[in-house]
């Protein structure tokens, strides 16, 4: 199947409006086929008013099978369309962009060395390609960022399950409109389960809940408004797109009801820029059992934990040691998040629970979780430096170029790579795609303690040097990409290639 190249599905891309933007010029939005609104002159660029925790905590539905594929292996089909979903309450609904037209898309859950088929059906206007993030994905599956699927087309997508549980994701991933289509709600979760998580007395079932942790903004008749320009000053948003409006599982700011009694939570910082600190209002600590892929090794406890964009934790809180009619907040407690150009006031609240009866809890966190296999030596040792340079996003003061790879990574082999933010206030998720890795030490120190997990995504804060280390050891080859998953940031060419072989 032939698809066009992103500079191919509209005369004007998002990348031009950004430098269009950073040479003076005034930068809207694109229209995204008349979804997203603009904050125009004047505007303020405030959402409307919505009461903290007067609505209920939504779970995306369960993604279901529709049959099988003509090899035996389970088909799911997701159709990308616009749908009208309610979200403020009292006001009209918003129009978004979603997989069979919710948002978040339905959870996918499947258990290690499983084989699934996903058909994305494209029922919208321009091109996409669907990314699962995370995921061990042949690259002809992977959603390469020009391999757009047009309107009216579809696409089968491959995977297969992690060797272990994993928390993942799956999203737009479009050249230079990841950042819009993203927003307009294509997103969904994808859990791994393992043998070894299954036979642990964890939470499990409807107490194993996922969260999907957003800001949007939305204009007075509740649509949503992309901003990536400050409303104040009309200048483009280097850091990217915040909103002042939190959903979770696209809900604002709602409560949940809960049982005295301990839940697990996986909770995905889905944000296109905002970077999250969450803590709860009692300062009583959370336990983290898990990163992006396989439980730790020992359960870690910490009264706050740190997200950037893309992260992923498991987390559990006990509220056995709360009374009913406790009502704990889950705050988000960062400071001072560059380019943000809406009230902190905004952004502190993210959800409530409710603490509304008592019950039996048969569920536990292990003090063992899971044994780590331990990494090779490195045998390759690369640096990547992160910085913005002539007005654009650059890693090793170089734009994403299609044909130009960056780095050739063995089958066999252990590479350890050093990540430096090469200058300004700026905060930037990095993500190779394909790989899981171990992060070594930060600024030369250990890592957080949360950080200690097998992940695929690591927060490179302002000024940092981060160094990771992971095998090749996925025995496939192809083209892949690599980028920073401040989504702004990848659509203004945060982005390279690295080719795998065997």
């Amino acid at each position: 199947m032939t698809v066009p190249t992103g500079e191919e599905r509209h005369g004007v891309t998002r990348r031009t409006v950004i430098k269009a933007g950073l040479a003076g010029a005034t930068a809207t939005a694109l229209p995204l086929g008349g979804l997203l609104r603009v904050i125009a002159e004047g505007s303020g660029g405030n959402s409307p008013p919505v009461t903290s925790f007067s609505v209920p905590l939504p779970r995306p539905p369960k993604a279901i099978p529709v049959g099988t594929t003509p090899e035996g292996l389970p088909l799911y089909v997701f159709h990308e369309r616009e749908a009208l979903v309610p979200i403020l309450p009292g006001l009209p609904p918003t129009k978004i962009w979603g997989y069979e037209g919710t948002t978040p898309g339905p959870t996918i859950s499947m258990r290690a060395g499983q084989k699934i088929v996903v058909r994305q059906v494209n029922e919208l206007t321009t091109g996409t390609t669907t990314h699962l993030h995370g995921g061990d994905t042949d690259a002809v599956y992977d959603g390469y960022p020009t391999q757009l699927v047009p309107p009216g087309s579809s696409f089968d997508h491959v995977y297969t399950g992690e060797g272990e549980t994993a928390t993942l994701w799956y999203h737009d991933h479009a050249i230079h409109r990841t950042g819009e289509n993203v927003y307009a709600g294509l997103a969904g979760m994808f859990l791994v389960s393992d043998a070894n998580e299954r036979s642990l007395p964890l939470p499990k079932g409807r107490f194993d809940v996922p969260l999907v942790i957003q800001d949007r903004l939305f204009d007075k008749d509740a649509q949503l408004v992309y901003p990536f320009e400050d409303p104040r000053t009309h200048q483009v948003l280097q850091q990217g797109v915040f909103g002042d409006t939190f959903l979770v599982n696209g809900a604002p700011r709602p409560f949940m009801r809960v049982a005295r009694r301990k839940y697990r939570f996986r909770v995905l910082n889905g944000c296109n820029a905002r970077v999250l600190t969450l803590a709860l209002s009692t300062g009583e600590a959370m336990t983290v059992i898990a990163s992006e892929h396989q439980l730790f090794e020992h359960p870690v406890d910490t009264t706050t934990l740190h997200m950037a964009t893309s992260e992923r934790y498991q987390v559990v809180i006990d509220f056995s040691k709360y009374p009913v009619g406790s009502k704990i907040v889950l705050r988000n407690e960062f400071e001072g998040d560059p380019g943000d150009p809406f009230s902190e006031a905004l952004t502190r609240e993210i959800m409530r629970f409710d603490v509304v009866a008592d019950v039996k809890d048969p569920s536990s966190v292990p003090a063992d979780l899971a044994p780590q296999e331990p990494l090779g030596v490195p045998t390759v040792h690369r640096t990547w430096e992160f910085h913005r340079s002539g007005g654009q996003w650059r890693i090793n003061d170089e734009v994403f170029e299609e044909n130009r790879v960056d780095a050739v990574l063995k089958n066999g082999t252990t590479e350890l790579w050093t990540l430096v933010n090469g200058g300004g206030g700026w905060i930037h998720p990095i993500h190779p795609h394909l790989v899981s890795f171990k992060v070594l030490d930060r600024n030369g120190s250990p890592p957080e303690p949360w950080e200690v997990g097998a992940k695929d995504t690591v927060s490179l804060g302002q000024g940092d040097v981060v160094r990771i280390q992971f095998d090749v050891d996925e025995n496939k080859e192809g083209k892949y990409v690599f980028h920073c998953h401040n989504v702004e940031h990848e659509d203004d060419d945060m982005m390279t290639n690295i080719q795998f072989v065997l």
